[in-house]
């Protein structure tokens, strides 16, 4: 990904490029009003819809809201920002960010999380049915994360999907304009989810190898191994409709030393392989 700029009307926004030069194209393609005309409407925040009536003078509109039934004087000195605005709103309608986004960056991560694309989840609201171009996502990321911790007595593997909020859209020239407090993208770098999978669950095996004896005994039909001193138990938990897995491997200290008549003696990397196998078939990153 190319970083082209900083925005220069909103700060802590970046310019990204869009590699889709057809788009850029369809994008450019969309020309801006060059001035408010009478008899024209324009949507003001806090008085919707306004139609246009007449100039008051050079620097003063007089315009008419429908919505609220009365006249107020708009100043023409807001006219070049309220034109770019809804340049950039009629962009952003006709071309929804969510629609190029995973095409144009690909999947993307950083430590333990990969951004897998934009959703646009924002439920509908009664009160305000026109959303500006610079929310159109908002509330969409979607993130896979898979987390390795070890602690005293297990070492667990988390994977889970979830959403965050992000601010993303095009501008006139057709790139991404991106805010960067919600998503700093030069800190993401290109993977596939597999590289991404891969690479976390050897990770997770790296350390569990560390602790495990090249010997363990495994009781034949449960997913319970053991050394001399030290029991090793594996349990999976799937959590809130399956968009939260854990995979936990818990160690203990044996009450009983020795080994038991229904121990079968097996090496570590048959309770390793247990392990991937388990993990590689339960976690579907998409």
């Amino acid at each position: 990904m190319k970083r082209i700029r900083d925005y220069k009307h909103k700060k802590g926004y970046s310019v990204f490029e869009n590699k889709d030069k057809e788009l850029v194209a369809k994008i450019k393609a969309i020309k801006p009003r060059v001035k408010i005309e009478i008899g024209s409407v324009i949507n003001l925040c806090l008085s919707g819809d306004c139609e246009v009536i007449s100039y008051i003078n050079e620097n003063e509109l007089l315009i008419y809201s429908k919505e609220y039934n009365f006249h107020e004087v708009y100043q023409l000195e807001n006219e070049p920002e309220y034109l770019r605005n809804e340049h950039l709103q009629l962009i952003n309608d006709t071309f929804s960010v969510e629609d190029y986004f995973l095409s144009n960056f690909g999947v993307i991560y950083c430590d333990n999380k990969a951004v897998v694309g934009l959703d646009n989840l924002m439920p509908d609201n009664q009160f305000n049915t026109k959303k500006a171009y610079d929310e159109v996502s908002l509330a969409s990321l979607k993130y896979v994360t898979i987390n390795v911790f070890q602690s005293s007595n297990s070492f667990k593997f988390e994977y889970s999907n979830y959403y965050e909020s992000v601010g993303c859209f095009f501008d006139e020239n057709g790139n991404y304009v991106n805010r960067d407090y919600n998503l700093n993208l030069e800190e993401f770098k290109p993977i596939s989810l597999a590289e991404f999978k891969k690479i976390k669950i050897d990770e997770y095996i790296k350390n569990v190898s560390k602790i495990l004896p090249d010997e363990l005994y495994h009781i034949e039909g449960a997913d319970i191994w053991s050394s001399e001193s030290v029991t090793y138990k594996l349990s999976i938990k799937t959590k809130v409709y399956e968009l939260e897995k854990e995979f936990n491997l818990h160690f203990v200290a044996k009450q009983k030393q020795g080994k038991s008549c229904e121990d079968n003696v097996v090496s570590k990397e048959s309770l390793i392989n247990v392990l991937k196998s388990k993990i590689e078939e339960g976690v579907s990153l998409k």
